[in-house]
């Protein structure tokens, strides 16, 4: 008669919470949200490590949801005519004013227009 360790009593604690925590989630949670969920619903202190151990035996894989794109196209509400056709050369000053257009993202990703007027 083989008498089992404490860890391994511990582990098939773990097990049905494990997997119960997955199918509530719909398979969303890895080994990292996991263990944080476990130790904070249960007052547990395990390590992600055997985590990752129990979900790997059981075959128990996070889903990647796709990210979704955060842009939204849209078309200029005024285009102007091209009247230079890219001839920049001028016979005096002044004569020919261009402008460039340019985005600059700055703090959290947020894009900030410049416009520079030669």
């Amino acid at each position: 008669m083989v008498k089992e360790s404490k860890n391994e009593n511990f582990n098939k604690k773990l097990i049905p919470l494990i997997q119960e925590a997955y199918e509530e989630r719909d398979g969303i949670l890895g080994y990292r949200q996991m263990t944080i969920k476990l130790n904070r619903e249960n007052n547990f202190r395990v390590n992600h490590k055997r985590i990752y151990r129990l979900m790997t035996i059981l075959g128990l894989k996070s889903v990647c949801r796709k990210k979704k794109k955060k842009y939204i196209k849209s078309t200029p509400e005024v285009i102007a005519e091209n009247i230079l056709n890219r001839n920049f050369k001028a016979d005096k000053f002044g004569q020919k004013w261009v402008t460039d257009v340019t985005e600059f993202k700055y703090g959290n990703n947020q894009k900030s227009i410049l416009k520079c007027n030669n």
